[in-house]
């Protein structure tokens, strides 16, 4: 399978203004829904997930545990869940490091997906010890983090496959501190 660097080199201009516009509407739509009413979740139910899939990709709402003494916390993750625990979930969340970086993360990351065409059963196969050990996905360490399920503060929204890298680029972070504080920090664990 051809790397994410090598396929978006060899898109057109006009293809990959036509996806980021694509990809664009899409999170608009979807980020207008996802702090809706009850009644309205259930009107868009597949739209939304009550758990995370290991190795797909979400986002969604979170109220950190610890944001008192946390040096810095994202309140709105895009997060690739890695590991599933009983009180939570552990996942890459990629805002932790600059878009630059992010491109070579999920360059990385594609090398690691269970197929080669995107579908719904389309999922990185990771585990904690593998992010630890591939040099290519070094990058993910800071950004490996545990989320509480008492603290999930919106419904959980899944990525589609096929946007899963103009998601991963997209400025939605929600850090309470600068994003180039957070970045300059995670640069100095890889």
């Amino acid at each position: 399978m051809a790397s994410l660097l090598e396929k978006l080199s060899k898109e057109s201009p006009s293809n990959l203004k036509k996806r980021s516009i694509e990809s664009m509407n899409w999170f608009r739509s979807n980020a207008r829904l996802i702090k809706t009413t009850p009644q309205a979740w259930q009107r868009n139910i597949d739209e939304f997930r009550d758990k995370f899939e290991l190795g797909k990709m979400y986002m969604f709402f979170y109220d950190a545990k610890h944001k008192k003494t946390l040096p810095y916390w994202d309140r709105f993750p895009v997060m690739i869940p890695v590991e599933r625990y009983e009180t939570g979930v552990l996942g890459i969340n990629l805002h932790y490091i600059s878009p630059r970086d992010r491109v070579k993360l999920m360059d990385g990351l594609f090398d690691l997906i269970n197929e080669k065409e995107f579908t719904d059963s389309t999922r990185f196969r990771l585990t904690y010890d593998l992010l630890k050990s591939v040099t290519k996905v070094r990058m993910a360490k800071p950004c490996i983090k545990q989320y509480l399920w008492g603290h999930v503060d919106s419904r959980i929204t899944e990525i589609r496959p096929d946007y899963w890298d103009i998601v991963a680029m997209l400025p939605v972070q929600k850090f309470n501190v600068n994003a180039n504080r957070v970045y300059n920090e995670s640069r100095k664990q890889y």
